[in-house]
């Protein structure tokens, strides 16, 4: 090989590492954002999670999910996905946070 050929293959290296490196600290947390357990145990089981640890502007409508008696059944009855698409229509604020979280995690 050729030393411009040498060259040209360290530049292309160069850049591609660059290129990864950028979408390992900005595209894949865009794609795929942190979660923290509280996250997660909000999404497992809403009917036991502490009212005050949500923002205050979506602590009524949560109230109005953990009171409705049919989301509680229905909560027990599907899995996790099919429960939360499910509430999209009657609790939409309450809903689009918990299918971000799954969303990445979801095979039907």
């Amino acid at each position: 090989m050729t030393a411009e050929g040498t060259k040209c293959q360290r530049k292309s290296r160069k850049m591609l590492q660059n290129n990864c490196q950028h979408f390992k600290t900005n595209e894949f947390e865009r794609y795929f954002p942190e979660t923290s357990d509280e996250d997660l145990d909000f999404v497992r089981n809403p009917f036991k999670f502490p009212v005050e640890k949500l923002p205050d502007e979506c602590q009524d409508k949560f109230l109005e999910l953990i009171d409705d008696s049919s989301a509680r059944q229905e909560h027990e009855e599907k899995l996790l996905p099919h429960f939360w698409i499910g509430m999209k229509n009657s609790y939409p604020q309450t809903t689009e946070a918990t299918l971000r979280i799954l969303i990445p995690f979801v095979s039907i």
